[in-house]
């Protein structure tokens, strides 16, 4: 499995939303899995792993990781929760639409046109995969231009 033919913008937005999400839930004392011996796993619940192999095989990732080191999404200053998701219908959904609770201001619907007419394949809340693809591939859009997109009012700071 290369990823050499997936949009490399794409690969960068995806890695920096992963660690983005990674380090919040660090920051938050891991109260998702409060009770566990873990703060994240490597489930579709979390983030998916698929082992080191991978990396062997898909040098782009490892050099997305490089390139996007220590870069974080935030809002208002704060590494914030981003969550996302393998395809929408068309449009993203809110964080209070799909989980409820204290509206995440940066966790907006957003229009997701790559992904018009598709069956929702996923949450639906964050950066959709399938749109953020698309965005890459058809309108080269930089990472930054599709996090900003899917993440409502963010910034991207390099953290450390």
């Amino acid at each position: 499995m290369s990823c050499l033919w997936k949009p490399y913008e794409y690969l960068k937005a995806i890695v920096t939303a992963a660690r983005t999400y990674a380090a919040y839930h660090i920051n938050t004392g891991g109260l998702k899995h409060a009770g566990d011996n873990f703060i994240l796993d490597d489930s579709a619940n979390d983030q998916v792993y698929r082992g080191y192999n991978i990396e062997l095989r898909s040098p782009k990732i490892t050099q997305a990781v490089q390139e996007t080191l220590g870069q974080m999404i935030t809002y208002q200053g704060a590494v914030v929760v981003t969550p996302y998701f393998s395809r929408s219908d068309g449009r993203t959904r809110s964080w209070t639409e799909v989980f409820g609770g204290t509206a995440k201001p940066w966790l907006l619907s957003v229009p997701d046109p790559y992904c018009t007419g598709m069956t929702l394949w996923g949450h639906g809340v964050g950066l959709s995969g399938t749109g953020a693809r698309g965005m890459a591939q058809n309108e080269n859009k930089t990472w930054t231009e599709i996090l900003t997109h899917y993440y409502t009012g963010v910034e991207i700071k390099k953290i450390y």
